[in-house]
């Protein structure tokens, strides 16, 4: 999964993968979700490969190299995503606005992996069923998350070949930052 774009960005993007962080412990790992449901096997495998990358305090640091110049979350940002999760969707159910957030914008067994300093995140459904694995990407038209790929391997996948041709992914198109060191992907 993870391997193929590992070493293209070793190889063309060396600043960028600088950025990845050693590979996060079993502990953090367990963490993320207080033990409410076990991470995906594909997330878990990411971790133990690199726990993120350093917060992004703009889209062109090191380590925004996904598509939306996001940047991977370590367990620190996995385990706050999901706790804000949880909580819009309790907030929700007290305020009785539960049917606009709960599994649209919101839920308790989604967690963030990756995001721009935007705000702007890819989430990894943990519901059981058809959605379990999938990446979801928010929608600005329907304004809610919706799959976009059906495995962090298909994202992985899609993000190794649109680097390796330096084409399109929806509209995100990559390019090399002019120091020639890491990627951006420009909209458009």
């Amino acid at each position: 999964m993870w391997e193929r774009l590992n070493t293209w960005l070793e190889l063309h993007a060396p600043d960028d993968y600088r950025a990845l962080r050693l590979p996060a412990s079993d502990a953090a790992i367990n963490s993320v979700t207080d033990g409410a449901f076990p991470l995906c096997d594909e997330l878990r495998a990411l971790l133990q490969h690199h726990d993120g990358v350093p917060l992004l305090r703009s889209a062109g640091d090191p380590g925004s190299f996904l598509p939306g110049t996001r940047g991977l979350y370590g367990t620190q940002r996995l385990r706050a995503g999901h706790q804000r999760m949880r909580e819009n969707v309790s907030w929700s159910v007290e305020e009785g606005t539960d049917s606009l957030v709960v599994g649209e914008t919101a839920h308790t067994h989604w967690i963030p992996f990756a995001g721009d300093v935007t705000g702007q995140e890819l989430v990894i459904d943990h519901r059981p069923g058809a959605t379990y694995g999938k990446v979801l990407e928010y929608d600005d038209e329907y304004c809610r998350y919706e799959p976009r790929w059906r495995s962090l391997t298909h994202f992985f996948g899609e993000v190794a070949d649109a680097l390796e041709t330096m084409s399109r992914i929806d509209h995100y198109q990559p390019q090399m930052r002019e120091d020639s060191l890491s990627v951006e992907w420009r909209v458009g």
